[in-house]
């Protein structure tokens, strides 16, 4: 009786429980993880066949230069990953809220090249890791000038006056 019960669950179930998905497949345009996707086009496979597919419009990507550095977070159109710029009133694009703020904000004495970097958080070896972003508080390149990281973005030292040239007031007797 446990054989027969045995054969039947799996004989009707079984199919169902061993059947997984596979990463690999064409199934979606979408980026199947939270945070930033690494490019704007991806490599799957339509049956036995490998495509590169882009990501749908919008989803939101990151470019680094050459050294490593990030260039700019952007959003993906037609396989290329676009910079974003302000909104209305100077307000920060949607690449910039909290939920994607998942690095650790860093201090340097170093002059950086942008107030923003992007971290890589590792997952199981089936999954798409995790990319964030976190800032830079310092110094960073700005114009050919030395400008102040505030908030991810670098700003004209000169927006920022010195106070008393760095020095403390004398009290006065």
């Amino acid at each position: 009786m446990a054989k027969a019960l045995f054969y039947l669950f799996f004989g009707l179930f079984g199919d169902v429980m061993c059947n997984y998905n596979d990463p690999r497949l064409c199934t979606s345009e979408s980026y199947q993880a939270e945070g930033y996707a690494p490019s704007c086009r991806f490599k799957c496979l339509n049956g036995d066949v490998e495509e590169e597919v882009d990501y749908e419009r919008g989803t939101f990507c990151f470019v680094n230069r050459e050294d490593g550095t990030l260039h700019h977070l952007g959003h993906c159109d037609k396989g290329t990953c676009v910079p974003e710029n302000r909104g209305p009133g100077g307000s920060l694009p949607h690449q910039w809220d909290a939920e994607y703020h998942g690095c650790n904000d860093v201090m340097t004495d170093k002059v950086v090249k942008n107030c923003t970097y992007v971290c890589k958080k590792e997952r199981q070896s089936w999954e798409l890791p995790l990319y964030f972003y976190g800032v830079y508080e310092g110094k960073c390149e700005l114009d050919g000038e030395t400008g102040i990281c505030r908030s991810g973005v670098c700003h004209s030292g000169s927006q920022f006056p010195q106070i008393d040239n760095d020095a403390l007031p004398t009290p006065s007797k």
